[in-house]
């Protein structure tokens, strides 16, 4: 393809075409023409490859004054303990005084806790960052200082570690409250916990520091730790708010409420916890590692709140002993939300809960519109509880009000069949007509057999029963697979 001399003298002789460079690959060719070509223009510079970031900083340093911002390639942990990342090769540029730099972003692969490597010591003083507004950082020592941190509108530490004496929680908070621009605050691996000494007592304990712009807050680290921070920040109702509680296979096993004890609570023990106000969608995913709450509105379509429980490196913890418990916490950390959508993704556990937590956690939420559950047990106590009723009385009149009257959908996927399910499925429907609640516009189930004599017997029993099931509901779908 051919392009006329005047748009290409116009485009070369344009610095401002020249000033975002990104490198994706080894070779820094592109670097050394953009260089030239952005003449004094701020730089926005962002290194996809480790190789050709590390041969570029000799290339960038003499026009270190123009970066606006620095991105720079994701850094990994080498496996061997002791040895630092592989952060070295870009310290005479990060050493040097960058005026302009508004944003620095240094990522790394994840470590887990057991492993991290060692720290890299980054001054980053007003006097070599005036400028700074967001410093995403990983596996640094960093000093949490106001001088720091008070002028960055986000800020992320991913395996970092304070340098300096340890602070006092008193003192901690003291940088957080000159911090009046932050936006977005992550703090992982136990930061906060390295950073103090211990959690206070006494008046400091009441203690509340108000962050009016905080869009997202992340904190990964104890459930004392975590519980104590959220109960001293004050953040909108708008702000999206991320917990991750690391904790041993002891602390799994003789905690009886995992997710509420990340939370602060009142004298009661019950959690207090910021819920969005408006329409609510509800999550719970299981995965080998983790088990994460979480929930989130229509206004904003990003999750408003999530509560994540993480094991630690070779935890033989088994999340199907806490499956229970888990609803039993959603159930009390969204009850009085207008819960309207609820999504279990399980499909490497069991998942075993029983009709009673299924039918608790129902009638929490009246409002609730659509069920989808994606899990490898059985499906058949959620049926149950769904066609349990709530007894009400008064002056007047008894009633019976069955759950989630204004239920829209269900979707069941990976569940195990298992003998009487399609006549439990049946009489769920049948029940729901007798009590005048709206026919389902959608009832979906795809199902795993685990012999030849359940599929015959699920084929018999589907047709004897397909056509009034049919007219019970808008629409139905069943699905039978082999388990294998």
């Amino acid at each position: 393809m051919r392009v006329c001399r005047f748009w290409r003298d116009l485009i070369v002789s344009s610095p401002t075409l020249w000033q975002d460079i990104d490198i994706s690959g080894p070779d820094t060719r592109w670097l050394e023409l953009a260089l030239i070509r952005s003449q004094s223009a701020p730089l926005a510079l962002f290194f996809h490859h480790y190789r050709a970031a590390r041969v570029a900083v000799p290339l960038v340093l003499p026009h270190a004054h123009r970066i606006r911002k620095l991105h720079l390639p994701l850094l990994h942990f080498p496996l061997a303990e002791g040895h630092k990342v592989d952060m070295p090769s870009f310290l005479p540029l990060l050493r040097k005084q960058l005026y302009n730099l508004e944003e620095l972003v240094i990522p790394a692969t994840h470590p887990r806790r057991s492993r991290l490597p060692g720290y890299t010591l980054l001054s980053l003083s007003d006097k070599h960052f005036p400028a700074l507004r967001t410093l995403n950082l990983a596996c640094a020592a960093i000093a949490w200082a106001p001088r720091i941190v008070s002028r960055l509108r986000s800020l992320s530490l991913v395996a970092c570690v304070p340098h300096g004496p340890l602070l006092s929680y008193s003192q901690f908070l003291d940088v957080l409250e000159g911090c009046k621009s932050l936006e977005e605050l992550k703090l992982w691996d136990r930061f906060l916990s390295s950073a103090a000494t211990f959690l206070p007592l006494g008046s400091v304990s009441d203690r509340v520091v108000d962050l009016p712009y905080m869009r997202q807050f992340l904190i990964n680290d104890t459930p004392a730790t975590t519980s104590w921070c959220l109960a001293r920040l004050r953040m909108p109702h708008c702000a999206s708010i991320r917990v991750i509680g690391s904790l041993s296979d002891d602390e799994l096993r003789t905690r009886r409420r995992l997710f509420v004890s990340l939370l602060p609570q009142d004298l009661a023990g019950r959690a207090l916890a910021q819920m969005p106000l408006a329409k609510v969608h509800g999550q719970a995913v299981v995965s080998d590692g983790s088990f994460v709450l979480s929930v989130y509105s229509d206004e904003t379509g990003s999750v408003d709140f999530n509560l994540t429980v993480e094991l630690e490196p070779q935890s033989l913890f088994d999340w199907d002993e806490y499956a229970e418990g888990a609803l039993d916490d959603f159930r009390e950390l969204c009850l009085g939300s207008p819960l309207a959508t609820l999504d279990i993704y399980a499909a490497d556990s069991s998942f075993a809960v029983s009709t009673v937590a299924w039918t608790r956690l129902l009638f929490a939420f009246p409002g609730l519109q659509s069920i989808g559950v994606l899990v490898g047990g059985y499906p058949s106590p959620l049926f149950s509880a769904l066609q349990h009723t709530l007894f009400q009385a008064d002056e007047d009149e008894a009633l019976h009000t069955p759950a989630c009257p204004q239920l829209k959908s269900i979707v069941i996927r990976g569940a195990v069949y298992s003998d009487g399910l399609i006549e439990l499925v049946l009489s769920m429907l049948r029940r729901r007509h007798d009590f005048g609640c709206p026919q389902l516009k959608m009832l979906q189930l795809r199902i795993r057999s685990t012999s030849v004599e359940q599929r015959e017997a699920y084929a018999t029993t589907l047709a004897l029963y397909q056509e009034e099931m049919t007219s019970l509901t808008d629409g139905i779908t069943w699905e039978l697979e082999d388990a294998a």
